[in-house]
């Protein structure tokens, strides 16, 4: 242990984070403190206390973390995880779907980002010169909302220029990720799971981490204002949402129009079967909805299509596209990173084969498998 501990202290870049962990009636945070090759976990409290036993007074490294609290004392290079941030604009516009300027503001942002990431150079003085340009560019984004008690990305915003000098370290040294490393965090999970399956313990995770949410647990309940909202296996909670709020807490989730046709639905992007007799169109109090996420539609070129290619993001292993639909609607779709449209380009837009998108009425689910059923 303490020469995993001491590899760790010695490393150029390290990885924090922490998680509420309540096992066996007592509550606790487990902490990861990890590199490439070494993982060192702690069962502590959540006090900055901890980031001092794990990294001592030797650690001189970059180190990523959240944002924090407990990390901020620490003296040396930070570079923050781009991941929490740009979660929280996505949840920020998920809040407000009509505040244009919020939109405008979140789009800037992540092109900037998008920009950021693509940068390379061999010069150290070109990359340090291109860090700085990058951090006057997102205060410049910032800075119109930074006291505007009307602006939705006021609290966004001055957490950005608060940690301005903590974004894009990674910029200036290629070798620190943007992120907390998702994959490396996935691995870290996976042996956790294994550690407290093997001791058959019976654990609670507070998170507001949706992808540690579901690797994690055996069943889930998601939270709204204090109360359950709903509790069911990983899965069923994420492919058949009970409400809204579920769907939209677990990621992207696109609600469009869709109306009884016989025994089946009518959308603009595809047929969904009613399952059940198909009530009186008087019966129906609001509008019917079908909810899909980007891995549920797919996209073909052809002028004939229902939508047009406005943006393209390229995300390593797939590309993600955001289209509008003829109906003024936006949906985004997630395509192999072989697969490219050019933004502009005519595709239409349809249910992938296999996927039955749940059905919503007034923010509510009505047939199909509910996660409260689950086993």
């Amino acid at each position: 242990m303490r020469d995993i501990v001491e590899r760790i202290r010695g490393s150029p870049v390290v990885h924090a984070d922490e998680t509420g962990w309540r096992e066996d009636g007592n509550n606790g945070y487990v902490w990861t403190f990890s590199t490439p090759t070494e993982r060192y976990f702690l069962r502590r409290g959540r006090g900055k206390a901890v980031v001092d036993e794990a990294l001592g007074d030797e650690f001189a490294g970059v180190l990523v973390s959240d944002f924090y609290a407990a990390y901020h004392h620490y003296d040396g290079p930070k570079q923050r995880c781009w991941a929490h941030t740009l979660r929280d604009i996505h949840d920020m516009r998920v809040l407000y779907p009509d505040d244009h300027r919020l939109s405008q503001w979140a789009d800037a942002i992540h092109q900037l980002y998008q920009k950021a990431k693509a940068f390379t150079h061999p010069s150290e003085e070109q990359r340090r010169t291109a860090e700085l340009t990058l951090e006057r560019r997102l205060l410049a984004l910032c800075r119109p909302y930074l006291d505007d008690p009307s602006a939705a990305q006021a609290t966004l915003c001055r957490r950005m220029e608060n940690h301005i000098k903590e974004l894009f370290v990674f910029v200036a040294h290629p070798e620190v990720p943007p992120d907390n490393n998702a994959a490396e965090r996935s691995q870290l999970r996976t042996e956790v799971r294994a550690i407290l399956k093997e001791r058959g313990a019976t654990v609670v995770c507070v998170t507001h981490d949706q992808e540690e949410a579901m690797q994690l647990a055996d069943r889930v309940a998601v939270m709204n204002e204090g109360r359950i909202e709903q509790l069911g296996a990983p899965e069923q909670v994420f492919n058949y949402p009970d409400t809204r709020f579920s769907a939209e807490f677990f990621g992207i989730a696109h609600f469009l129009p869709a109306w009884l046709d016989g025994e089946r639905l009518a959308s603009e992007v595809g047929w969904v079967p009613w399952r059940g007799p198909a009530p009186a169109p008087s019966a129906v109090d609001g509008e019917i909805q079908i909810m899909v996420r980007p891995y549920c539609v797919d996209i073909e070129p052809t002028e004939e299509g229902n939508g047009l290619v406005a943006q393209r993001d390229f995300l390593g292993a797939f590309n993600m596209y955001t289209v509008d639909l003829d109906s003024v609607r936006r949906v985004q779709v997630m395509q192999s990173h072989i697969s490219r449209f050019e933004p502009g380009t005519r595709v239409r837009v349809s249910l992938r084969e296999g996927h039955s998108p749940q059905r919503f009425i007034n923010g509510r689910a009505i047939g199909g498998t509910s996660a409260h059923n689950a086993p």
